[in-house]
């Protein structure tokens, strides 16, 4: 019985991000950016559920120091169920953005309650608001 649930624990699919990045790094390679970053917002929102509008500054800063370069965020992000490798060591395109919100989703930092969400989302854009401010009066 408890060798079943630890099968069951720990038997999990890789997510393999190249197969639903394909119409990002064709509009990448046409150099339509704003296309290109709603694609990847997409896929952010189907496969990891959040995006950077989830996460204050500081989350982000905190958590690239985990995932600094392609090579350890690809370790990271399997351990965590993601794989972010396209073939060899190549990565996928935006491997930075997609290991810090993989990271981000594992570590717990977005509420899974959408009122909590949205919460968080309007005390991050008030703390952007007021971050925008300080930078005006610093030119």
């Amino acid at each position: 019985m408890v060798a079943d649930l630890f099968v069951k624990r720990y038997n999990t699919s890789m997510i393999r991000l190249a197969k639903y990045t394909k119409e990002l790094d064709r509009l990448a390679k046409l150099e339509l950016d704003e296309e290109a970053d709603r694609e990847f917002d997409r896929v952010c929102a189907e496969l990891i559920g959040i995006d950077f509008g989830d996460l204050y500054d500081a989350d982000v800063k905190r958590i690239e120091t985990i995932v600094p370069s392609p090579g350890i965020a690809a370790g990271v992000c399997r351990s965590l169920g993601y794989d972010i490798i396209v073939s060899g060591t190549e990565t996928v395109m935006h491997w930075y953005g997609f290991s810090v919100l993989i990271v981000a989703k594992s570590e717990g930092i977005v509420p899974s309650d959408p009122a909590l969400r949205a919460e968080r989302r309007r005390a991050i854009e008030a703390d952007d608001l007021l971050h925008v401010d300080d930078e005006d009066d610093e030119v």
